[in-house]
């Protein structure tokens, strides 16, 4: 399960990077904003991620939140859960 939760974290954080890097600038110069919820399809599936909601930020230092997301491998039966991460 941890694993699991581990694969599901760095999934993510590589494809908000990867949309963050991929993003055109709108007339003002800043980065057009890909909007809530956020998907990313490759070869293996697809994964539909959706806007984190943050539960805690202690001093702006100990970060808690929650995102649910939907992993749908190819060829598979979709997978839904909710990934709880404290930073």
């Amino acid at each position: 399960m941890k694993t699991t939760i581990t694969l599901l974290l760095a999934i993510s954080t590589l494809a908000t990077v990867n949309l963050a890097a991929k993003s055109k600038p709108n007339a003002a110069g800043a980065p057009a904003d890909p909007g809530w919820p956020r998907e990313r399809t490759n070869e293996q599936g697809r994964l539909i991620y959706y806007q984190p909601q943050v539960d805690a930020w202690t001093n702006f230092k100990e970060l808690n939140f929650r995102m649910a997301f939907s992993l749908t491998p190819k060829g598979g039966k979709e997978i839904v859960g909710i990934l709880e991460v404290q930073a």
